[in-house]
């Protein structure tokens, strides 16, 4: 009697990446000066976040954990800021 070998199960497809997202808040650092704090958190760990507003920008590198604070200076209190870290996009006021 011949018997075969069991059939080879394909190789376990990879895990799709997780898309990317970012959380963002801003409060007012100066309002005299127009001193803006961006607090960032996503799950883009050490990738450079870019707070925009008005035609103000500034980047900082989030942390080992998707955490960053960018000091962003120029934009009026309330004005509409929007943050990208990577293909991630969030927005905020303060």
């Amino acid at each position: 009697m011949a018997t075969s070998a069991p059939p080879k199960s394909a190789a376990p497809a990879p895990a799709p990446a997780a898309a990317a997202w970012c959380t963002a808040t801003a409060s007012v650092y100066n309002a005299e000066r127009d001193w803006n704090n961006v607090y960032v958190h996503s799950n883009q760990p050490y990738r450079s976040a870019t707070a925009s507003a008005d035609g103000y920008s500034w980047s900082y590198e989030t942390n080992g954990s998707g955490y960053a604070l960018i000091y962003l200076n120029g934009p009026p209190a309330g004005a509409e800021i929007t943050v990208t870290i990577g293909g991630a996009t969030c927005r905020t006021s303060d």
